[in-house]
């Protein structure tokens, strides 16, 4: 099981196992007790389970491809040796940056549900307060979408950022564990500080919160180098450089 969440990129704890022999149950419950057990005679129940109910977004039924795309990119990937850099710039990004819109509800409220490793605050939102927060004109809401030349990502990251008198502060940020370690994060930053500076060279602060489970998150904001900030949170200098000559960034209004 840890071997088919790494391919895939996933989480171990989203895993379920079936199985009729209460010994083989036992034996995952203690060697990976992330992974929800359940014995055969469960399964007519399972459809009702809150574990195991699906959703109606888009990506969730591409799910399956997506996955098929990402095994198609592991392989083109060995080819390149160790050359990360090298592979992820024969990609060809593209990330897609645009203003939230009431279409994008039920993907970005799956996304504030279920983020875990790549949850900077560790926040989980109902539908009521992120109604709230897309309705608050003060914060800028930015729905991201990716692709390359495998294929299409999808929907893959909100962000909820806002311009202060001597910062720019990203308030929450969830990126889905699809597009980790392709540096859509430093992309985005650097996108939301143009837009948002008028200007002016400005910090980075991120309302970044440790949890259990969004060390990734956490190895993201320290490769970038942010530091701890005194009120909590992490803040990168106004002079460092976020810029990420791979990805392609489109927006509504240009591309740049």
């Amino acid at each position: 099981l840890p071997r088919i969440a790494q391919r895939l990129n996933l989480g171990i704890d989203a895993f379920a196992f079936v199985d009729d022999n209460p010994f083989e149950l036992d034996q995952i419950r203690s060697i990976v007790p992330e992974v929800t057990c359940f014995h055969v005679d469960e399964i007519p129940a399972l459809r009702a389970h809150p574990r195991l109910q699906g959703s109606t977004s888009d990506d969730s039924r591409k799910r399956r491809q997506f996955y098929k795309e990402a095994i198609e990119r592991e392989e083109v990937q060995a080819a390149f040796g160790g050359d990360y850099l090298a592979f992820l710039a024969a990609s060809e990004i593209e990330l897609g940056i645009n203003p939230y819109t009431v279409n994008d509800l039920e993907r970005v409220a799956e996304l504030v549900q279920r983020t875990n490793q790549l949850n900077f605050s560790g926040r989980k939102y109902s539908r009521v307060e992120l109604d709230e927060i897309v309705a608050n004109p003060e914060l800028s809401k930015y729905v991201l979408r990716c692709e390359d030349r495998f294929g299409s990502y999808g929907t893959v990251g909100f962000c909820i950022a806002r311009r202060e008198a001597e910062r720019i502060a990203i308030e929450d940020f969830m990126l889905s564990c699809r597009v980790q370690s392709k540096f859509l994060e430093k992309a985005l930053f650097d996108h939301i500080r143009r837009n948002l500076s008028g200007g002016v060279a400005l910090p980075v602060w991120v309302n970044f919160r440790a949890t259990a489970k969004n060390k990734p998150a956490q190895m993201v904001l320290d490769d970038m180098g942010f530091e701890a900030s005194a009120e909590g949170g992490r803040q990168l200098g106004a002079e460092a450089d976020l810029t990420c000559a791979f990805i392609r960034v489109e927006t509504q209004a240009a591309k740049t």
